[in-house]
């Protein structure tokens, strides 16, 4: 049996071909686990990120009203308004 590997090579727009290469290389020797705790990280990360933008726009957000605002923002109104009627 004939398999082939269809590799997708995307690179950022500011980071040179070579330290592009580099990351590929580091991320080609990662166990499935270690790339899944790295996704798991950035997404930790970008949700911080997000949280903070909108607390920065909007400094008196309460808690609450602050995790309503970042459903909002990553979900969508409708979708966020759905999730909070089985709160």
């Amino acid at each position: 049996m004939v398999t082939s590997r269809v590799q997708y090579m995307v690179h950022a727009t500011d980071t040179s071909p070579e330290a592009a290469s580099v990351q590929s290389e580091i991320f080609r020797h990662m166990t499935p686990s270690e790339r899944v705790a790295l996704a798991s990280q950035m997404s930790d990360e970008v949700l911080a990120v997000a949280a903070a933008g909108l607390k920065h726009r909007n400094p008196n957000l309460s808690p609450d009203d602050l995790a309503h605002a970042l459903r909002d923002l990553l979900l969508g109104p409708e979708l966020a308004a759905r999730v909070r009627q089985h709160e």
